[in-house]
């Protein structure tokens, strides 16, 4: 069995997105949201993972799947060369995040102008918001 296969057998809610690329829930965050997490198969076949409810590392989440990190890997060839990792996003989806997460601070932002104080899951979620779109400025500086 490929390691995408392995992986698709253990997520719950797996939906395909396009090619090479599906959204389940995230099996360490255990969120409500049923396309969290983003996974897709990279140019040399590896798994690769993305949670977009709290930023869960790909260790943790191949721990809940009960899986090592080295099972995201398809066996190595001695003889290939390393190859240039492929963007989890494309243009489009990376414009939603970003407009899902300005139009949050924005909202944020307008309530603290009204003199309405932020709750602590609104702060945290400004965080989050902030870690989004630095994860997103990576993705497109490659």
């Amino acid at each position: 069995m490929s390691p995408i296969d392995t992986v698709l057998s253990r997520l719950d809610y797996v939906k395909p997105t396009r090619p090479d690329r599906w959204r389940s829930s995230c099996p360490a965050c255990r969120g409500s949201s049923k396309s969290a997490l983003s996974v897709g198969i990279g140019d040399n076949g590896s798994v690769m993972f993305t949670c977009f409810k709290t930023g869960c590392d790909v260790s943790s989440i191949a721990a809940a799947i009960s899986l090592d990190l080295e099972d995201l890997f398809p066996p190595r060839d001695a003889h290939a060369t390393t190859p240039r990792r492929r963007s989890m996003l494309t243009a489009g989806q990376a414009l939603v995040v970003l407009d899902d997460e300005a139009n949050f601070v924005f909202t944020a932002a307008c309530n603290l102008a009204n003199g309405v104080e932020l709750s602590d899951a609104d702060r945290a979620r400004c965080i989050d918001a902030a870690a989004h779109v630095a994860y997103l400025l990576g993705e497109v500086s490659q």
